[in-house]
């Protein structure tokens, strides 16, 4: 990441998903919530792209975000690249929000800082 590459390979959830990200992107901004006529001779986007992020609420949040900064002239572009420098720090900010939910979960079951803080750590950390 600081030297301008990301390490991704056959399978790897970066390479699959940024392409996905982007086209989702471009079709809320184009109002196309729920039918796009890019998948072939049309279809739902829901339907056709359930199974990526039509649902995810972070994702929602973040093309909201990221559209406003847009329409404000505070971002240049969105493309491809764009997308490859969000999913790293939105990763980063995810697990963070992660860790301190489970932290302060477990922290409140068992009473003992560092289980909590061990329980949170295997969560977080763990596929």
């Amino acid at each position: 990441y600081t030297q301008g590459r990301y390490m991704t390979g056959d399978g790897d959830g970066i390479s699959q998903m940024l392409p996905f990200k982007k086209l989702l992107y471009d079709e809320y901004v184009k109002g196309n919530f729920f039918y796009s006529y890019q998948f072939g001779l049309g279809g739902g986007t829901y339907t056709q792209l359930g199974y990526y992020f039509t649902t995810s609420m972070v994702f929602m949040v973040t093309v909201a975000v990221v559209w406003l900064l847009n329409a404000l002239h505070l971002l240049q572009s969105t493309d491809i690249h764009f997308w490859a420098n969000a999913v790293i720090w939105l990763s980063v900010i995810k697990l963070t929000v992660i860790l301190f939910i489970a932290y302060r979960v477990l922290l409140s079951i068992v009473q003992h800082r560092l289980g909590a803080l061990t329980g949170a750590g295997i969560y977080g950390l763990s596929i």
